[in-house]
């Protein structure tokens, strides 16, 4: 299951990248799957909130702000980190009827295009994101 995760992990950056439109150099991103223990242990040391959450990013220019950077940069090769719990992926996926599998895609795709600087912390930005991730989802 390892190698299929690290596909499917590609597999949805690339669709994620591709579904914004971002035509910058070709992406470095790195993944990791972890426990709810692992990402509350993140979230309290990053965000201050000592509690599992489902996904966080780091983008390697920090928060960028404003319209997402689509176009990238040179020096946009490494894009940040993504960390999922495999913990809430499973709950998530049962609660929303799908697979796992698709939810980790899910998460990726989240993860992806919070490093390119969209975000979902208001109704409409919300909005524009949850359409940008259904399609990515579309292109797996």
């Amino acid at each position: 299951m390892p190698g299929e995760l690290e596909t499917l992990a590609r597999d949805a950056l690339v669709a994620a990248l591709t579904a914004a439109g971002y035509d910058g150099p070709a992406p470095e991103v790195s993944v990791l799957l972890t426990d709810d223990e692992g990402i509350a242990e993140l979230h309290g040391q990053y965000l201050g909130a000592r509690c599992p959450t489902d996904v966080m990013s780091f983008p390697s220019r920090g928060e960028r702000g404003g319209e997402p950077d689509i176009k990238g940069a040179p020096d946009d090769v490494f894009l940040g980190d993504i960390v999922i719990s495999e913990d809430a992926a499973r709950s998530q996926a049962i609660e929303y009827g799908h697979s796992t599998e698709r939810e980790i895609a899910l998460l990726v795709v989240h993860g992806a295009l919070h490093l390119i600087g969209y975000d979902d912390q208001d109704p409409t930005s919300a909005g524009a994101m949850r359409e940008m991730e259904e399609k990515a989802l579309a292109l797996l």
